[in-house]
């Protein structure tokens, strides 16, 4: 099981000082494996910022309804439980290069509920593109985490899980990638029985 630790910050972070994680796997094979990296901070009394970059020139990007099918375009995806001990689930934040996001909370992936149908603070994402690179800067506010888990403050050593993608199940050439790896005969990212650990710095 990969570890990613996630560095404290004072307000939004500077990411060119925040460590990249690779995503880099691919499970279920394939010759398409674009340049993917992702990086996560915390900001104190704030909340959680995410951020996920792709290298790849002309993205699929058609959805652009809230809670659309994106991971049918060329998608980048967070899935995120940052309190595994209350039994809630995990944050998916899949995303398009029109910053387009489905975001859903649950257990698996036959239980999901759509965070904006919560009543609660929904996650901040916005899409950037620089040249070949293309992706998302996203913020989970520790206001929206007290909402769903019950939970707002994070001492250091705690361990949160979960998983980076990136997929596109219905661009040119269809491919998957993790950052931790996924034990499954088809491509299914709902497994959090294989989410990674991120520790609080």
């Amino acid at each position: 099981m990969k570890e990613y630790r996630i560095v404290r910050t004072q307000g939004a972070p500077d990411w060119s000082r925040v460590e990249k994680l690779p995503v880099d796997i691919c499970p279920w094979g394939g010759e398409y494996r674009p340049e993917v990296f992702a990086q996560a901070a915390f900001a104190e009394g704030e909340g959680f910022y995410i951020r996920m970059t792709c290298r790849e020139a002309n993205p699929r990007a058609v959805f652009t309804q809230p809670d659309d099918m994106v991971c049918r375009d060329s998608c980048l995806e967070f899935f995120f439980d940052p309190a595994p001990d209350t039994g809630v689930g995990y944050i998916n934040i899949e995303t398009n290069a029109l910053g387009t996001s489905h975001i859903g909370l649950g257990g698996g992936r036959h239980e999901r509920r759509p965070v904006r149908s919560l009543g609660c603070e929904v996650p901040v994402v916005e899409a950037f593109r620089d040249g070949e690179y293309w992706g998302w800067q996203g913020f989970i506010s520790l206001h929206t985490v007290a909402q769903l888990y019950g939970k707002s403050e994070f001492a250091a050593g705690d361990i949160l899980r979960g998983n980076f993608y990136k997929c596109g199940d219905w661009t040119e050439v269809e491919h998957y990638l993790v950052w931790n790896p996924v034990t499954a005969p088809q491509p299914d990212y709902h497994r959090p029985e294989c989410f990674g650990r991120l520790i609080m710095e």
